[in-house]
């Protein structure tokens, strides 16, 4: 394993993770990411990673010969998984504390980082792309990827736009936690499928809700059943169209938030903006939920009445207010945290809350 000493601590933890697993530890305790819901724990048993790991080696055909760079939290799913595969697999591994863009601690290693030639699987959030996108630096360590991931949420719109124009091997992945990392793969880049592929061994299938079901050799043997509603596309392939729990109800009529968010992610495309930013329904004595959109930034891209008369939302769909927040909350895993972040802007809003 090779470190860039920015956090003397992280690695140490890092180390400990590697020494548990080479001495047979059976059982890794981790948390869900709590961005939306309650965060729980949740133990993964070493049969399970094994299997994950089996899967996706298959799946991109990983080698002892690849090179691993984990700069996801090692608190995730994402970020022991990675550590974990490069373990089991013996990749060479590379791990920089979680940020936003993870190659300027690299600078100084550069040479070292490019002499062996290797095939590097890298593993982003969206969030940490964006900001790889927007340095010109950290263009040639994507040239040497064997696979890039991106997960662990949704991938807005400008972004996708820039990933599918790529010629680097750039794959989506759909998972979770509970699924032991992901259990399907979208290749974006340099071909773009139709949806998301199960990975070897998986199997797939649309609940009574219209959620998606899936039975993997990661878990089991019952069916899991989750929040995420599914369409299905070319089989074998499917898209998740958003969040059986993510709809609000404002003044008796149904809102999507995942399909704001997309709204909004376009709208922010064709003005040529970007940001941070997410719907969110909050307690109203005349709505019962207001729909409310929060961006990142120093400055407002619009105003609602603009966004809605732009965008084919339905009826009653608009927006009752926009919110300019100067940060927003994020979780380990570089994940906004919508329930903090919002409840935080209502406390210090509304008085004695």
């Amino acid at each position: 394993m090779i470190a860039t000493g920015e956090d003397p601590d992280y690695e140490a933890k890092v180390l400990a993770i590697c020494r548990a697993w080479d001495a047979g530890q059976m059982e890794f305790p981790i948390k869900t990411s709590g961005s939306t819901g309650p965060s729980k724990t949740i133990v993964l048993h070493r049969q399970q990673i094994e299997a994950s790991i089996s899967l996706t080696q298959q799946a991109l055909d990983l080698q002892s010969s690849d090179l691993a760079f984990c700069c996801l939290s090692i608190e995730t799913i994402g970020g022991l998984m990675m550590i974990l595969r490069a373990r089991q697999l013996k990749m060479e591994l590379w791990v920089v504390p979680p940020t936003r863009n993870p190659f300027p601690a690299l600078e100084r290693y550069r040479s070292l980082f490019f002499s062996s030639g290797q095939s590097i699987l890298y593993s982003f959030v969206p969030t940490q792309l964006l900001a790889i996108q927007q340095d010109m630096s950290a263009y040639p360590f994507l040239r040497r990827a064997k696979a890039i991931l991106v997960g662990g949420a949704a991938i807005p719109p400008a972004l996708y736009d820039w990933i599918v124009a790529q010629d680097l091997p750039i794959w989506a992945t759909y998972g979770m936690t509970e699924t032991i990392s992901h259990i399907a793969l979208q290749q974006l880049a340099p071909v773009t499928d139709p949806g998301f592929k199960p990975l070897p061994g998986v199997s797939i299938r649309q609940g009574l809700e219209g959620n998606l079901e899936i039975l993997s050799p990661t878990f089991g043997p019952d069916w899991l059943s989750t929040r995420d509603a599914v369409e299905w596309t070319t089989p074998p392939f499917f898209k998740i169209i958003g969040r059986l729990d993510q709809v609000i109800i404002s003044g008796g009529v149904k809102i999507h938030l995942t399909e704001v968010d997309q709204a909004i992610g376009q709208w922010l495309i064709d003005k040529h903006g970007s940001g941070s930013y997410f719907s969110w329904g909050v307690h109203d004595p005349v709505w019962g939920q207001k729909l409310i959109v929060f961006f990142e930034g120093t400055q407002l891209p619009g105003d609602p009445a603009e966004f809605y008369s732009a965008t084919s939302l339905p009826a009653h769909w608009k927006p009752k207010e926009f919110v300019l927040l100067p940060q927003f909350q994020w979780t380990a895993s570089q994940k906004i945290d919508k329930i903090k972040t919002a409840n935080d802007y209502l406390k210090n809003s509304i008085p004695n809350l």
